[in-house]
């Protein structure tokens, strides 16, 4: 897993996220929140929240952070 707390760009891949498996998505949203400045964990939380609510969807993004 990347470490979120460098100060150069970090880029997370959420790599087919089965949203049903809501405690390890859970557990990365966790893991990937440390560290990170107010905006960017807003904009984090708001893509697992979207995947929460995506019944039996599978995510397959890319989310860019500037740290």
């Amino acid at each position: 897993m990347p470490d979120v707390s460098a100060p150069e760009n970090c880029v997370i891949y959420l790599e087919d996220l089965l949203v049903s498996d809501l405690v390890s998505a859970t557990n990365a949203k966790r893991y990937f929140m440390l560290g990170m400045h107010e905006a960017e964990r807003i904009m984090l939380s708001n893509t697992f929240n979207w995947a929460y609510t995506t019944s039996q969807a599978h995510v397959k993004s890319t989310i860019e952070l500037t740290t």
